[in-house]
């Protein structure tokens, strides 16, 4: 049973995708507020999806698609020790995969979420993007520039070149920041 959220939570995952990560070779698209599939009420919340089984054969992407879901985690937190052995195996073995691209879009309080990066392997960025409703808040594309675009109020004076870095933009934020709480954005 994976659950999406917990009573009295005011978050939730809405959407989920993930493309060249292990056996997603092709853009995997979870929709947790799809009119698509039919539920029991209880297991609906504002029209999201709260609770869902995710079942099918052995070798069928099952495990791996928890792991995509939890791939934010290896990058934002301090020193992971688990699941060292994605380092062999993270991208898709199809001709050309260079990334693993993950999308998330989440609803806190009403407020929309789209957290978008692409790595090539577990620890190695390539480009990520944070937006708040609709708003470009972080992003860097080191494919393009080692320039990243940081637009929250506390962060103005952070190094915007993140050089060859290949950490996280948001961890790199979140580590070197004490950030002001309300929803304004650095000009």
């Amino acid at each position: 049973m994976l659950s999406l959220s917990t009573a009295g939570e005011r978050q939730m995952l809405h959407k989920f995708s993930v493309k060249n990560f292990r056996n997603f070779s092709d853009r995997l698209i979870f929709d947790l507020s799809s009119q698509q599939y039919e539920f029991n009420a209880n297991a609906v919340n504002n029209g999201v999806i709260q609770h869902a089984m995710i079942y099918g054969p052995n070798g069928g992407g099952k495990s791996n698609l928890g792991l995509a879901m939890v791939d934010p985690v290896l990058h934002l937190i301090d020193s992971p020790s688990y699941l060292n052995s994605l380092d062999t195996n993270y991208l898709n073995g199809g001709a050309g995969v260079l990334i693993a691209e993950f999308d998330f879009e989440y609803r806190i309080d009403g407020v929309g979420i789209n957290y978008k990066y692409g790595k090539k392997s577990r620890e190695s960025m390539v480009y990520e993007t944070l937006s708040i409703d609709g708003e470009q808040i972080l992003h860097v594309d080191r494919r393009q520039s080692s320039h990243a675009s940081i637009r929250l109020k506390g962060a103005e004076n952070l190094k915007s070149d993140v050089g060859t870095s290949e950490i996280s933009l948001l961890k790199y934020v979140r580590s070197n920041t004490i950030l002001d709480e309300t929803r304004c954005l650095s000009a």
